[in-house]
């Protein structure tokens, strides 16, 4: 009798400039943080090819544009809303509408149902990928170069600040100033299969985030909210809704 074969799945990887000189290991609890830092380091022994063939370790410090790729055993992937408006496309930029809960790039739970993956389907003869990153809860435009030679001009020009972006957030609460900056050190204390725990925390690592009040008004029995845009100076995971949070000013539905 012959044993059922595993279907191994590659989750691929390419270190953001933010994360320039951390440890191995660091930057994957980061992007996997329901794993613990036991396994992380164990997959880095035996579950990890770099795109260069060079022998990686957990304490090995990583550069921008650093490629590797975790194999692990495929598993039921959660379901995913694969699709996508696209806003515009020139050719060269391809700026698409993402829905809240599809994730960009693969990870250790999502492997098909990512925006990427359903890029290809939709683009076989172009190479679309992202410039940078929105959170998987997180609806909202995504600019994509379609050739790589665009991706790494797009990417740089997310890297130099050359690029604003700004998101439109309801928070409960009533803010003092119409504008503010929320200059907060972040750090994950806590994760789940759902949610990562993101929290305002000394020594963690340094996060800046300015808010305008765009509109206040009043829910049913007087609850205050307030229509903010919200514009990050970096690039953390959960920024906005953890600086919101230490503001006192938590996001609606939260």
């Amino acid at each position: 009798m012959f044993a059922p074969v595993t279907k191994v799945v590659r989750v691929s990887f390419a270190v953001e400039p933010n994360y320039s000189g951390w440890r191995l290991d660091r930057y994957l609890q980061e992007k996997i943080p329901r794993l613990s830092r036991e396994k992380i380091q164990y997959l880095v022994e035996h579950r990890l090819e770099s795109a260069d063939g060079r022998r990686l370790k957990a304490a090995t410090r990583v550069v921008p544009g650093l490629a590797f790729s975790l194999l692990k055993n495929a598993e039921p992937e959660p379901d995913a809303p694969l699709d996508f408006g696209v806003v515009h496309d020139d050719g060269a930029l391809l700026v698409v509408d993402k829905p809240a809960g599809l994730p960009v790039h693969p990870t250790a739970r999502y492997s098909a149902h990512t925006f990427t993956s359903a890029a290809r389907l939709r683009y076989p003869h172009r190479k679309v990928d992202p410039a940078h990153r929105l959170d998987r809860e997180t609806s909202g435009l995504l600019a994509c170069g379609t050739a790589p030679e665009w991706t790494r001009k797009l990417k740089r020009a997310f890297a130099d600040g050359e690029v604003r972006k700004t998101y439109l957030a309801l928070a409960h609460g009533e803010p003092r100033e119409a504008r503010f900056t929320v200059d907060a050190p972040l750090a994950i204390t806590g994760a789940s299969a759902v949610r990562v725990r993101m929290h305002v925390v000394e020594g963690g690592l340094p996060s800046v985030t300015e808010f305008e009040v765009l509109e206040r008004r009043r829910e049913a029995g007087g609850v205050p909210v307030a229509l903010l845009a919200c514009s990050p100076r970096t690039g953390r995971q959960h920024q906005i809704r953890a600086h919101l949070h230490h503001a006192g000013l938590p996001l609606v539905g939260d």
